[in-house]
């Protein structure tokens, strides 16, 4: 039987045929794994959500997709289901990077406005923490 621990297991754990689960740690989170899945098809990965950007999750992505023949070059797109700093700020750092699109939906736009107006009452913690969470830019982009 398997245990709560179990969905914790690093690596990339297959769900269907070209489609895996991959756990990534979050750091001084009860939940400690946010789950990422990755796609494949002909032209790559297409990752939906991406994990926190901090070197354990980052050390974490590249050896699961590694498990599955891939690395983060393979990534072509990301699908990040909403702004919390588990599923969005590792696709950030990734895109700055690499230059890898990332799509969210349609109902993230007031999130987004609501950062970029830099107005930061009621939400000053949160948003300073889901800040804090992406690297900044290198002097090179």
């Amino acid at each position: 039987m398997a245990t709560v621990s179990d969905w914790m297991t690093p690596g990339a754990h297959p769900v269907a045929d070209g489609v895996y689960r991959i756990p990534l740690p979050m750091p001084d989170d009860a939940l400690r794994a946010v789950n990422v899945y990755a796609i494949e098809d002909d032209a790559g990965l297409v990752l939906v959500d991406a994990g926190w950007a901090v070197p354990a999750a980052r050390k974490a992505l590249e050896a699961a997709l590694g498990d599955c023949g891939h690395d983060l070059a393979a990534i072509r797109r990301f699908l990040v289901t909403h702004i919390h700093q588990d599923h969005y700020s590792q696709a950030v750092a990734i895109r700055r990077e690499t230059g890898v699109p990332i799509a969210l939906g349609a109902g993230e736009r007031p999130s987004l406005e609501f950062m970029a107006a830099g107005t930061d009452e009621p939400y000053a913690a949160p948003l300073a923490q889901l800040r804090a969470a992406v690297p900044p830019t290198s002097p090179t982009r």
